[in-house]
């Protein structure tokens, strides 16, 4: 799918299959090349908290506060990063397929008995390979 990122991706290394981070890895590169948020989710931005004054003076603590926006709930983060891995892992057979089925119809069909369906299905599958072709060619 990519020479710069190779499949196969999988789901960080947690031993019990549900990452707590949400990261997805190249396997042959042994890297990180994504991140799924799981909880709550925002902005963030760094902040100061007073911690306790001393004569005059006072000492402060930064850290880091979020703006929150929602939450993915657990579940829903998982279903995610599954069908990323999925649709990533399968993309070379899914192309594979388009461009054996996009033959196929050129060889079985003659264009007079082609209807709106099939062309458009056609019109899809050109569309898909020359989106193809071009990430190859970058």
């Amino acid at each position: 799918m990519s020479k710069y990122l190779p499949t196969p991706y999988i789901k960080c290394g947690a031993s019990d299959g549900k990452c707590p981070c949400g990261q997805i890895w190249s396997k042959p590169a042994d890297t990180p090349i994504g991140e799924i948020i799981i909880g709550k989710w925002g902005d963030k931005h760094p902040a100061i908290r007073i911690k306790e004054p001393r004569g005059i003076g006072v000492v402060v603590e930064p850290y880091m506060e979020m703006i929150e926006y929602g939450e993915i709930p657990e579940e829903v983060a998982h279903a995610t990063i599954d069908f990323i891995l999925l649709a990533c892992n399968m993309h070379d057979e899914l192309v594979a397929g388009v461009r054996k089925l996009r033959s196929q119809l050129n060889e079985w069909y003659s264009h007079e008995l082609w209807d709106d369906d099939d062309i458009e299905a056609l019109k899809l599958a050109d569309q898909l390979l020359a989106k193809v072709k071009e990430q190859d060619d970058d």
